[in-house]
């Protein structure tokens, strides 16, 4: 069975490397893992780790990896 895990951001530069090695540390097979990052505008380096997690070939274990960029602050 596949999930779709579904992550607002907003300035969560300093979370965002411990959520994901969270996710990485599952027992769950990361590959029926699909992450959805959706960051709302922000004005720290959020943009910047998700560029380098955008980058990574295998989008870091996970099955799929989608990366949503909102041009303002839109919240939940």
């Amino acid at each position: 069975m596949r999930f779709d895990i579904v992550i607002v951001l907003y300035n969560s530069a300093q979370w965002l490397p411990v959520c994901i090695s969270a996710l990485k540390g599952v027992s769950y097979c990361l590959k029926q893992l699909h992450l959805v990052l959706v960051d709302d505008h922000s004005g720290d380096d959020t943009g910047g780790f998700l560029d380098v997690l955008a980058a990574e070939e295998d989008n870091g274990g996970f099955g799929g990896l989608t990366i949503l960029r909102n041009q303002s602050n839109v919240g939940f």
